[in-house]
């Protein structure tokens, strides 16, 4: 099965703190049976909240449950436009491009939840060659 871009929407979470803020969110299925998804969330100008980086693992476990993706089987990425003014602070990543692993999740009454992100630097061209298609943000 070809990669395809499955979903391209506004995803509106909440923080830790209660605060709403939102993300542009990109969903790819691979079509691989060992990773199903490729989800890449990208900071927005209009973002009131939280940067994604500071709420990945709340925005990575709402997507899983509001779109039954499978934890095991979905890549996640954090992308910030090199357009966006405030990239030159330490608290925000040098690449545009950052793949995000969590080290464990688990279930309870209010339902998924990853624990302890990791990020490990990507480049545009190296998840283009993965989905088979340009990642040009208009």
């Amino acid at each position: 099965m070809k990669p395809s871009l499955k979903l391209n929407t506004i995803l509106t979470f909440r923080d830790d703190k209660g605060c709403e803020a939102h993300c542009r969110m990109r969903l790819f299925g691979l079509g691989s049976e060992a990773i199903e998804a490729l989800v890449i969330f990208s900071e927005m100008p209009s973002n009131p909240g939280r940067p994604i980086t500071n709420a990945i693992e709340i925005i990575a476990s709402q997507a899983v449950q509001e779109y039954e993706l499978d934890p095991d089987g979905t890549l996640w990425v954090e992308h910030y436009p090199s357009s966006l003014h405030f990239r030159k602070s330490k608290e925000y990543p040098p690449s545009d491009y950052v793949y995000v692993s969590f080290s464990s999740y688990y279930f309870d009454q209010d339902g998924f939840h990853y624990k302890r992100p990791n990020w490990r630097l990507t480049s545009r061209e190296e998840l283009e060659n993965l989905v088979g298609e340009s990642l040009e943000v208009e």
